[in-house]
């Protein structure tokens, strides 16, 4: 497991308290597994020991403690450089290992600290986690994300231009930014990926409200893609007032369940298993074969003997929806079908309107590789009371096919293929030239399709079935079944979970 806690330490009254403090926490099993830096600002000031003594001590502790945790000075700094190099020399030898810089510090200011400092890493603080968002808005005329953005892109370019004649800094200003859960999405998707993320402001549903106004979970903020989160009284207090109170030791069990939750999210295990913690599987069926909840409606058709086209059922249901609202979800499973379609060389890849527009986008940069998608047009909506669901027809409009590009078509999940020979007959008539298909889902059972190949993240064979059919006819007409699983999502989840709790 990841060690993602930060552990501050703040209005402790002297430096002898908070060395007792200190000590024993880091004799706690629970935290010294998931605690990697420990923060102080306020306890650099102490009437009985202050400034870089305060490092030197801390750190004595932790070397008998036996562990391998660093110190984050959150001082938030700025002056003029020559005060911020003096400031920084006093630290020389009890380097922190991360240090706080303010937004409103000179580039020459940012430049003095990495010449000082080369060891500590420098975090950007632009809008604290107390301003709310009302605030914010009406003090700097925009949203936190966009004032935090405009703060880093334009250090950046000043910084990147006065660093050209200079010989041994890093090449970007900063190495994190401290951001709320509601930014780091935002930022992480605008920046450069050598950039990591400090989230305050952490306060799990058990945890009493405070002062903080931007805030969010453990398992929301490292799926979001924090780096590291500032967490105090979720790990140290607990929740006394709660009934019944959570001591500081279940709140630490809590904190660790949400950070394996989070990891399990973030790709060490399977595929599948990874869309099902994103609440992204449905199955009607539990593991001994009891029928649940209701049957599920599938985009695969096909025609009754008087000529009506109906649409197949099953019990299962991939929504990869789910997965993406997680950028960093997503952006896994765009990596591992990148790495999959990469020896077929495609010019470009079109997306399957909508499941497959997300995913394309990623996959596309992944691949560095032109990119597109096809828009869906209704042409006759849905029909319960003939169970048929909604019909539409494919375009692309929005982008430009070459003749003779190569390409791959993109689907979230596939089965029946219905919408990949719309898509292949679209490609061919403006001439391209179809290599085959890539997913995130291959429901199928097939590793190929027209004799071209179906390259997927996930790959699992899901029985589906007439309508008529012995197993599903009685469960239709008994109402049981759901034709946009989509939109009924929590009425078949609730299905899902309360046979589990049962």
């Amino acid at each position: 497991m990841r060690k993602v806690a930060i552990l501050p330490y703040d209005g402790i009254n002297t430096a002898e308290e908070l060395f007792a403090k200190i000590q024993k926490d880091l004799n706690q099993p629970k935290l010294r597994k998931i605690v990697d830096y420990i923060k102080i600002n306020d306890g650099i000031h102490n009437p009985d020991c202050g400034g870089p003594a305060i490092i030197d001590q801390i750190k004595e502790l932790i070397a008998e403690a036996g562990l391998n945790i660093d110190i984050f000075l959150d001082m938030k700094v700025f002056d003029v450089d020559a005060t911020l190099k003096n400031y920084a020399r006093k630290y020389g030898k009890q380097a922190p290992g991360i240090l706080t810089v303010s937004s409103i510090c000179s580039v020459s200011g940012i430049l003095a600290l990495r010449q000082t400092l080369p060891k500590t890493k420098l975090a950007m603080i632009s809008v604290p986690t107390d301003i709310s968002e009302g605030e914010c808005q009406r003090r700097f005329g925009m949203t936190a994300k966009m004032k935090i953005l405009n703060d880093i892109e334009n250090i950046r370019a000043e910084y990147i231009e006065k660093a050209k004649s200079m010989s041994e800094v890093p090449a970007e200003p900063f190495d994190l930014i401290v951001c709320s859960v509601k930014e780091v999405s935002f930022l992480k998707n605008n920046l450069p990926e050598s950039y990591g993320f400090i989230v305050p402001g952490i306060r799990d549903s058990w945890m009493l409200a405070d002062h903080q106004q931007r805030k969010g979970g453990v398992a929301e903020a490292m799926s979001l893609g924090a780096t590291f989160l500032v967490m105090g009284a979720q790990l140290t207090k607990g929740n006394p007032e709660a009934n019944p109170p959570i001591s500081a030791e279940e709140s630490q069990e809590r904190t660790i369940a949400e950070i394996e939750k989070a990891e399990a999210k973030l790709f060490k295990i399977p595929p599948l298993e990874i869309l099902k913690n994103c609440d992204g599987y449905y199955s009607a069926k539990n593991e001994a074969g009891e029928i649940i909840g209701p049957l599920v409606a599938y985009a695969g058709t096909y025609e009754t003997k008087d000529g009506q086209k109906k649409n197949k059922v099953g019990f299962e249901y991939f929504n990869f929806a789910k997965a993406e609202e997680n950028p960093e979800v997503l952006d896994y499973f765009a990596k591992t079908l990148a790495e999959k379609l990469k020896p077929l060389q495609p010019d470009m890849i079109i997306g399957a309107a909508m499941g497959g527009i997300f995913l394309t986008g990623l996959t596309a940069k992944h691949l560095a590789c032109r990119l597109g998608f096809t828009e869906k047009k209704v042409v006759k909506p849905a029909d319960p009371i003939n169970g048929t669901k909604e019909v539409s027809e494919l375009i692309i409009d929005r982008h430009e096919i070459k003749p003779g590009d190569k390409i791959v078509v993109i689907e979230d999940v596939v089965n029946n293929y219905s919408t990949t020979e719309k898509m292949k007959e679209l490609i061919e008539e403006k001439g391209g030239q179809f290599l085959g298909i890539g997913c995130a889902v291959n429901r199928s059972g097939e590793i190929s399709y027209d004799y071209l190949p179906v390259k997927s993240v996930c790959f699992v064979k899901a029985e589906q079935f007439q309508q008529d059919d012995s197993e599903v006819a009685e469960l239709i007409a008994a109402g049981k079944i759901v034709w946009k699983a989509k939109q009924s999502w929590p009425e078949l989840k609730a299905a899902m979970n309360k046979k589990k709790e049962e």
